[in-house]
Parts: structure tokens; C-alpha cells; sequence
């Protein structure tokens, strides 16, 4: 995941996903949804809950200058985007992503 997000910068976090490592109080899993739930997530939250997913604006470089993207990711090294995009402009962006990983 580092070299996918490797160039992307100003993360603006509006989605958020952790496992509960304590499941004592029935809640596995917890979602938060806000402009940037980054502010709600401090140091306690981090001894509670591990890594599940984010879904995130951010800035990226591309051929044409900066540009703004939504990407998502998980702690299972999985990665996904909103935009919409044509099967060949679907294609390109996959290979990208490949070409980062590799």
C-alpha cells in the first residue's frame, strides 16, 4: 500500500474502518463517516482498534500537473476507487496501479 500512496498527498479521510481488537462490547467493527474523521481518531483509539479500511480524497501527481482522486484501501492490501471510468480508462488505471506495486 505505501507505494500506491507513495505520491499522494493532502488526505482528506471521510471513511473509516477499524476491528475492534477487544470485542467485549459486541461492537467488531466500526465505521466512521464524517468530512474528515481523522480529528476523531486519537491514540486510545489506536490501543482499541486495528486497521480495517479508508476511503479518502487526495492529491495526486499525474501527467497533466496535480490532481485530485478518491482512493480507498485496506489492511488486506486491497484498493479501489470511485471514479467513473471506461473499460480501456478502467484498464489503464489498473495497470498503474500494478506498475506501483511492482
Amino acid at each position: 500500500m505505501n507505494r500506491v500512496l507513495g505520491n499522494l498527498s493532502n488526505f482528506e479521510i471521510f471513511n473509516s474502518g477499524m476491528v475492534n481488537r477487544f470485542n467485549e462490547s459486541g461492537e467488531a467493527y466500526r465505521i466512521m463517516a464524517e468530512s474528515d474523521v481523522s480529528d476523531a481518531i486519537d491514540s486510545s483509539t489506536g490501543k482499541m482498534y486495528s486497521a480495517g479500511h479508508v476511503f479518502c480524497k487526495a492529491t495526486g501527481v499525474s501527467d497533466d500537473g496535480q490532481e485530485s482522486i478518491t482512493i480507498g484501501y485496506s489492511s488486506a492490501s486491497k484498493v479501489w476507487s470511485s471514479a467513473y471510468k471506461n473499460l480501456s480508462d478502467y484498464i489503464g488505471w489498473v495497470e498503474e496501479i500494478g506498475r506501483k506495486i511492482m
